[in-house]
C-alpha cells in the first residue's frame, strides 16, 4: 500500500471516529496533502489542502494554525505548477495566520518563509535570497546544523546565492548540506548535491 492510500485510509477512519470538521480529521488531511505535495502530485493536494479551509462546520470561524499550514500548502502546489507569483500571495496568508499563532521565531512560520523565499526568487531575486537567509537562521537557531530539516532552505539559499552571483558563498552552502546527507546516509539526495557541485564550479 502506497503513502497515499495509508493517507486517505487515515482521514477516512478519523472522520468515521470524529466527524469532518474535527481538528484531528483536518490534521490528517494536512498529512495527506504534504505526501502528495512531497510526490509533486499538486492537484490532489491542492483538493485536500481546499477541504481543510473549506470544511462546512468552520464557516465564520477564526482561522487557525492549520488554515495557515493548509495555504502555505496551496503555494507550495501553485509552485510546483509553475506559478510563483500565486504561490508566493498564499504562502504570504499562510504566514500571516503562522505568525499570529506561532510567532515568527518558530520552525513551521520558518519553513513557510522558505517556500515564499522559493516562489518570490522566480522574480525577485534578492527578496527571495534575504526571505530564505531568514528561514535558514531560525531552523538553525531551533533545530541546530546537523538537523535534515534545515536541508532543503539551505539548499534552495545556496542555490539561488549562485544564480544571483555569490558562487563561493553558495557553493560553500551546498557542500556544506551535502556534507550533513553524507552524514546521515542519504546516498540519494547527496549523490544529487555533488552532481550540482561538480556542474557549478566557483569560477564559473
Amino acid at each position: 500500500m502506497c503513502s497515499s492510500d495509508l493517507g486517505n485510509r487515515a482521514v477516512a477512519l478519523t472522520q468515521d471516529g470524529f466527524g469532518p470538521d474535527h481538528a484531528m480529521v483536518r490534521s490528517a488531511r494536512l498529512g495527506l496533502a504534504q505526501g502528495l505535495l512531497r510526490a509533486r502530485r499538486s492537484r490532489e493536494a491542492t483538493a485536500e489542502l481546499t477541504r481543510i479551509l473549506d470544511t462546512s462546520g468552520r464557516a465564520g470561524a477564526e482561522r487557525d494554525y492549520l488554515d495557515g499550514m493548509a495555504m502555505v500548502g496551496l503555494g507550495s502546489a501553485l509552485l510546483i505548477d509553475r506559478k510563483p507569483r500565486a504561490a508566493a500571495a498564499r504562502c504570504e496568508q499562510g504566514i500571516r495566520i503562522l505568525e499570529a499563532q506561532l510567532g515568527r521565531h518558530n520552525v513551521e512560520t520558518a519553513a513557510a518563509l522558505g517556500e515564499l523565499g522559493q516562489a518570490v526568487a522566480a522574480f525577485q531575486p534578492r527578496r527571495g535570497v534575504k526571505l530564505l537567509e531568514e528561514a535558514v537562521a531560525i531552523e538553525v537557531e531551533l533545530l541546530g546544523h546537523g538537523d535534515p530539516r534545515t536541508a532543503t532552505d539551505r539548499t534552495r539559499l545556496g542555490k539561488l546565492l549562485y544564480q544571483s552571483g555569490e558562487r563561493a558563498r553558495g557553493r560553500r552552502v551546498i557542500a556544506e548540506v551535502h556534507d550533513l546527507l553524507v552524514a546521515i546516509g542519504e546516498p540519494f539526495d547527496s549523490a544529487e548535491l555533488a552532481r550540482w557541485l561538480q556542474r557549478h564550479p566557483a569560477g564559473r
